[in-house]
């Protein structure tokens, strides 16, 4: 069974470094999480069944995110977690929110990007909201690049580092992390409607 366990510091974030800062108001950002985003609460919590940890995070003076950690005991009893993502706690953190871009010089997803915005409005915006909790960045990998998606059909991914911790004295600090560069199919776009809505030619 899942344990939810919401942790006393705030994580400050200093020069690319993280910083422990016992604060209050940790259990506020958490609560004001929950309170805008409740959606992608229940889908962090559902993915762990082990003890979920979140931690609090300050980005700067104005900006807090909530951070979730999945962790467990392995067969040599280390205490080994998982990173799921972070969550902003105000509607207002554009610098948490990344879009779906097109690379310079892709023609392909410069043509069908309006398209994709216009029709999937809804599939979008959770998709990037997946993505950016995971820091990741999003791209469309097309039929000719992928056996994933059926010949006529678009595949949104997602880009992120999937991060491994353990914490070997149980101190409920990690000790060490392994990360690893890997990316997720969140949803598929019918090529043939959005090249009819573009007025462009598959």
């Amino acid at each position: 069974m899942m344990t939810v366990h919401r942790s006393i510091p705030v994580l400050l974030a200093v020069g690319g470094c993280l910083m422990v800062v016992p604060t209050a108001q940790s259990s506020q950002a958490i609560d004001r999480m929950h309170e805008l985003f409740p959606s992608a609460v229940v889908e962090m919590e559902a993915q762990c069944e082990g003890d979920l940890v979140l931690q609090a995070i300050r980005i700067d003076d104005d900006t807090e995110r909530v951070s979730f950690t999945c962790w467990r005991l392995d067969a040599n009893g280390d205490r080994v977690g998982e990173w799921l993502g972070n969550v902003p706690t105000s509607a207002t953190d554009s610098a948490f929110f990344r879009p779906l871009t097109c690379a310079e010089g892709d023609e392909d997803c410069v043509a069908l990007l309006p398209a994709i915005r216009s029709r999937y409005t809804d599939q979008l915006a959770a998709a990037e909201f997946e993505c950016s909790s995971k820091n990741g960045t999003l791209f469309l990998q097309f039929p000719t690049e992928t056996a994933i998606a059926p010949e006529d059909s678009i595949d949104l991914r997602c880009g992120f580092f999937a991060t491994s911790l353990i914490d070997r004295n149980n101190d409920q600090v990690a000790d060490d992390e392994d990360s690893v560069s890997v990316d997720i199919s969140l949803a598929t776009f019918d090529r043939a409607a959005l090249s009819q809505g573009s007025g462009c030619r598959s």
